[in-house]
């Protein structure tokens, strides 16, 4: 059935390597090189100096890229042959189920065209070493001179610059030339590009051959999950090559075919394979409509089709990538990395939840970077886990949630918890709730309102539905209240509040906004309810 798009999905994973080794040492050695430089210079000087670093840095990116061109020409070569054959082998046995007598080897016209393809697209790789040094030493032009102008004027201290700079360059990576699309991409998104669409292409160009050899007119499209929706409309139904055989429509035509958009283009994940009539079609209607629907996964309560699916899970390998190359590059530069692996440890944190709710597999492959191996995986776990034990001891989260992991599990696993644990967090933060306070014992107070209070009567008949933000606040109290002048306040008991609220003095409502107030006035503290909603707005006590 043609080449099959999981096969063009995970090709090439070698040849990825090769230009990713390349580009982490492209990339800290620009770290480096922007950590290093003295931007308290004048304009002069600077650009003087400034277009020496660019005369070594696109020397260094020549010296890395072109240092793999023998490797690269291996792996290409290898891709290129077992696309071919298995082309071949997969067209010549639907030949000779249906009765046509196909020759043992592929002909000259097909051996031409896998060796046209292989040089084609080899020369695309020898273009992209080119292309590559010009606009990565532009990348790293423009980020010097950013830092230049931010330090000179005073606008960042030096520190601030270089780690901003660095931090711009760790978002997509080294840039480079795409010449399927002319964009500038990321070095790693062209590289996907080019070994995908120059195997695709020249499969399919033999395949063409072959049903030329074979004098067969009909082909179908293969279908994956998940396909662009532009494509989606052609994939897995029956074309005519040439147009000529009725009731079918011209492949060309129908597909796009030959085009950067079409099908086999760009990117394109689909081929095609012999058919003849009488044949029943490879993918039946409701599997197609399966591949399509608007609702095929759902997660975290929205629903999506299985492309947008795929286009989240291939977001969240770019941050995965980001965070890591951005640790990497820091640790080059001198910087510090705590940052980059708290983040880090976060999006793989989102990821692994992704993949639990909506049965996805992980592609490792596309999380990794070269230069991130298994010690700087191990430092970068050490840093985020100390990073949150600070966090948490600061705010007096750490005996409810003890480490990191639990953090996540809560984060993930059970979102009121976790809600509650945020705006907690923010709470002692802004100083509206004293660190000492304690999650856990945030926690109980808050369960003991909802049990205990909530959906309970006041003395004058308000059914009492819920808690507001500011009144858990006050039943905590604070050291320093920002909004008492800086005042140290008290908290408030629950058994004060539920008695104020049954045998308090009821004062008169005070208007004001989605139903005003009604003040209770116990002897212990007092309590504002609004008395069309039902919420506990505030206590304080007495």
């Amino acid at each position: 059935m043609g080449i099959l798009s999981n096969w063009l999905d995970s090709c090439g994973s070698n040849l990825y390597n090769i230009y990713a080794d390349a580009e982490d040492a492209i990339l800290a050695d620009m770290a480096r090189r922007i950590a290093t430089y003295d931007y308290c210079i004048p304009a002069a000087q600077y650009q003087k100096k400034v277009l020496e670093e660019m005369g070594a840095t696109q020397e260094y990116i020549l010296s890395e890229l072109s240092r793999r061109t023998e490797k690269t020409q291996q792996e290409l070569k290898q891709l290129m042959q077992e696309a071919g054959m298995e082309a071949v082998q997969s067209d010549r046995d639907i030949y000779q189920r249906n009765g046509i007598a196909v020759p043992d080897q592929a002909s000259d016209m097909m051996q031409n065209i896998l060796a046209s393809g292989y040089q084609q697209t080899l020369g695309t790789f020898q273009n992209l070493t080119r292309t590559t040094a010009v606009v990565g030493t532009a990348q790293f032009r423009r980020e010097l001179d950013i830092a230049w102008l931010m330090v000179s004027s005073g606008g960042m201290s030096l520190d601030q610059a270089t780690r901003t700079a660095i931090k711009r360059l760790s978002v997509s990576g080294l840039d480079a030339v795409s010449y399927t699309s002319g964009k500038t991409l990321s070095l790693d998104a062209v590289v996907r590009m080019t070994v995908r669409t120059g195997i695709n292409q020249t499969a399919a160009k033999i395949q063409l051959q072959f049903a030329a050899e074979m004098d067969s007119d009909l082909v179908e499209v293969t279908a994956h999950a998940g396909a662009r929706p532009s494509h989606a409309e052609w994939q897995g139904k029956v074309y005519s090559i040439s147009g000529k055989t009725k009731g079918y429509r011209k492949l060309e035509d129908a597909t796009g075919y030959g085009s950067v958009d079409g099908l086999c283009g760009a990117n394109c994940r689909h081929n095609f394979f012999p058919f003849f009539e009488g044949e029943s079609s490879a993918y039946s209607k409701k599997e197609l409509e399966e591949y399509t629907r608007p609702d095929a996964v759902t997660y975290n309560g929205k629903s999506m089709s299985l492309y947008e699916a795929q286009q989240l899970q291939r977001y969240h390998e770019r941050q995965i990538r980001r965070w890591k190359r951005e640790n990497v590059a820091m640790q080059a530069a001198g910087q510090g990395t705590t940052e980059s692996a708290v983040k880090l440890r976060s999006w793989q944190e989102r990821q692994k939840d992704f993949l639990k709710q909506t049965g996805f597999k992980p592609q490792s492959a596309r999380e990794q970077i070269t230069s991130f191996g298994r010690s700087q995986a191990t430092k970068a776990t050490k840093e985020a886990e100390t990073y949150y034990q600070l966090w948490s001891k600061s705010i007096g989260v750490n005996d409810a949630v003890k480490t990191l992991a639990k953090y996540y599990d809560i984060k993930y696993n059970s979102s009121p918890t976790y809600k509650l644990l945020q705006r907690y967090a923010q709470d002692v933060e802004a100083g509206w709730i004293s660190p000492n306070a304690n999650f856990g014992n945030y926690l109980k107070q808050y369960d003991r309102i909802q049990e205990e209070i909530v959906g309970t009567e006041t003395k004058n008949g308000i059914l009492i539905t819920g808690q507001s933000r500011h009144f858990m606040q006050r039943v905590l109290g604070t050291g320093t209240d920002p909004g008492h002048g800086g005042i140290a306040r008290s908290g408030v008991s629950i058994d004060n509040i539920i008695d104020t609220l049954q045998n308090g003095i009821v004062r008169p409502v005070r208007p004001g906004t989605n139903g005003g107030s009604q003040k209770f006035i116990g002897s212990k503290c007092d309590v504002s309810v609004n008395p069309k909603t039902g919420i506990l707005i505030q206590c304080n006590s007495n």
